[in-house]
C-alpha cells in the first residue's frame, strides 16, 4: 500500500510539473513571437520613413532621375528586397 501510494503521489507531481512547465513554455514561446512582430513592424516602419524622407527633396524638385537613382541604391542594400 506504502509503494502504491508513494507512485500515485510522485506520478501526480510529475504530472502536475509538466503541466506547468508546458504552460509557461507556451506563454513564454507566445510572448516572445509577439515581441518579434512588433519588432519587425517597427523596422519596418523606421526603413519606409527612411526612404519617403531620403526622396522627399527630389520630388518635390521634380528630380525623377535622382529619385529613381535613390530606390535603385536603397533597392541594393542587403536585406531589403
Amino acid at each position: 500500500m506504502l509503494k502504491s501510494i508513494n507512485f500515485k503521489l510522485i506520478l501526480s507531481i510529475g504530472f502536475i510539473t509538466v503541466l506547468i512547465f508546458g504552460i509557461f513554455s507556451y506563454l513564454f514561446i507566445t510572448h516572445q513571437n509577439k515581441q518579434l512582430i512588433e519588432e519587425v513592424f517597427r523596422g519596418a516602419s523606421i526603413f519606409s520613413d527612411a526612404v519617403k524622407s531620403s526622396t522627399r527633396h527630389d520630388m518635390l524638385m521634380d528630380d525623377r532621375e535622382g529619385v529613381h537613382r535613390m530606390i535603385e541604391n536603397i533597392g541594393n542594400q542587403s536585406g531589403v528586397e
